[in-house]
């Protein structure tokens, strides 16, 4: 027998008694390149009884077989969902039960039904994005901004704040346990991670479910993944063992608190005031009475217009954001920073690409927290709607190459570039610039000093004084402008550096 994928083995056919002097037969098994050989024996079902009472199948003759094909027919059922296993991120009861019912109603082979669900999808079904799925559900915790993006303010609509201290990303940290006391004798418990006091609890002790023991002040590694609701089972590494702890009568995670008198211990706290205005409750449903009653996540529904968030949080994007703690009727939450996508679909896309938040991002000290524009490359499925980006701001992933292509700057290619720039009927003015130089002349004479370069172009047509006046009956340059520009070029006295090309 074979099963998983792992190699043969042979099959015990007999426990005992018999004809084999109750010794266990086996078959055997040799494998050539091709095809494998078995040795199996005539099976006799005998009434004898053993002395576990069950029937036992005895050798009568040995025979060599070998098993040059098997042919059997799934059930349409079956090789539906195996091919919808294998062709989609995952199929739903309907298109499982019409794709069987499409072969059960054919004599024709499978792979005709399967070939016309194929042509189906890629011809006639429209095309959905797995990214735009993912952006539209994605609902990450992040601490920072990194390549894929940045983290929402706390003080944006939709910003999302917790009632409880622990989530999956503190996983692997080191908890630091303080005890400190308070301006009222009373034994207050600082929670720490990475030196950002999360917590203050008043009387509590943090103890060892198992066995109550009391755990000292000190630095623990968060051992397991949080559960991240009031009450969810916290461990850390304590004695070489991975114990659950409990924070006073909190069996697990504890609540976002701060002991009267404590905010003290975190410098530069910032408490923002939230209302019941403008929040309201996530997964309400999903904490029944053991996990409490009091909403543990909340969103806020409208940006908060306080003056802290003009002054306090106007901080670098390009980084981990402060901790920030909200107040709603006298319970302390946790700002709980969420990833935030920005649209960029076929039917929307992103008009610079992702290049202001890039800029926004921009951190000297680390990079890996400046983000990266969010240009898609083009594809079979948005070559028909690909967008050329007029934003100030626009950039792309991909890297400016150098192709040495030679372009003629001629009336035909400036009605080109109008062409390919003017969408949806809204022009887009090209502009020329006649006689205007790419690169310094060397060949042109300076007019004051020798060998130097200039930045100064001599027309041939005015010489003179006398014909800067006069060109073709026409004048030029008026006396009152010749006045006003030779005293600016020989009054100048911060330097002419941006002086570029002047015609006189």
């Amino acid at each position: 027998r074979s099963y998983g994928g792992h190699a043969w083995e042979p099959y015990l056919l007999v426990e005992g008694g018999g004809s084999a002097g109750g010794q266990q037969v086996s078959t055997s098994v040799a494998c050539a390149d091709t095809y494998c050989t078995i040795e199996l024996v005539s099976l006799l079902e005998t009434e004898q009884t053993h002395n576990n009472n069950r029937n036992l199948y005895m050798p009568e003759t040995q025979t060599q077989y070998a098993v040059t094909r098997r042919t059997q027919r799934r059930n349409p059922r079956d090789t539906a969902a195996r091919f919808l296993e294998q062709v989609t991120f995952g199929t739903v009861r309907e298109e499982l039960e019409q794709l069987a019912r499409n072969m059960d109603a054919t004599t024709n082979d499978d792979s005709l039904i399967l070939a016309d669900w194929l042509h189906e999808q890629m011809y006639k079904v429209p095309a959905t994005s797995h990214r735009a799925f993912y952006r539209r559900h994605s609902t990450s915790r992040f601490e920072s901004s990194y390549q894929g993006g940045t983290v929402t303010h706390p003080c944006q609509a939709g910003a999302a704040y917790r009632r409880f201290v622990f989530t999956e990303k503190h996983h692997g940290q080191r908890l630091r346990i303080v005890h400190q006391g308070g301006t009222t004798n009373n034994n207050w418990v600082v929670l720490m991670v990475a030196n950002r006091v999360l917590s203050v609890l008043l009387d509590s002790e943090v103890t060892v479910v198992e066995n109550g023991a009391v755990v000292a002040d000190g630095r623990y590694q968060i051992c397991e993944r949080p559960e991240t609701f009031l009450g969810g089972t916290i461990m850390i590494q304590r004695g070489g063992s991975c114990v659950a702890v409990a924070f006073g009568s909190i069996q697990g995670n504890p609540p976002v608190q701060f002991a009267p008198g404590s905010t003290a211990l975190v410098p530069g706290m910032v408490e923002l005031t939230l209302s019941t205005t403008h929040v309201e409750t996530l997964d309400l449903l999903s904490y029944n009475a053991q996990k409490g009653d009091n909403a543990q996540r909340i969103v806020t529904t409208r940006a908060l217009t306080e003056e802290t968030c003009r002054t306090s949080l106007n901080f670098d994007r390009g980084g981990p954001i402060p901790i920030v703690f909200g107040k709603l009727e006298g319970q302390y939450y946790a700002h709980d920073p969420r990833f935030v996508f920005l649209e960029n679909t076929v039917e929307s896309p992103l008009s610079d690409g992702g290049g202001s938040l890039v800029e926004s991002t921009i951190n000297q000290f680390a990079s890996q927290y400046q983000t990266a524009c969010s240009n898609a490359p083009r594809s079979f499925l948005n070559q028909d709607s690909c967008v050329l980006s007029k934003d100030v701001n626009a950039c792309s992933q991909a890297q400016v190459t150098t192709y040495g292509l030679e372009v003629t700057l001629d009336e035909a290619t400036l009605q080109k570039f109008y062409e390919l720039t003017n969408s949806e009927g809204q022009p887009h003015y090209i502009y020329a610039m006649k006689g205007l130089r790419i690169l310094d002349d060397v060949q042109a004479p300076p007019p004051c000093q020798p060998l130097a370069r200039s930045r100064w172009i001599p027309v041939p047509e005015l010489t003179t004084q006398a014909a800067c006046h006069q060109q073709n009956g026409n004048a030029v340059l008026g006396d009152d402008t010749i006045t006003v520009l030779s005293a600016l070029l020989t009054q100048f006295s911060d330097g002419t550096d941006l002086v570029r090309d002047i015609f006189l």
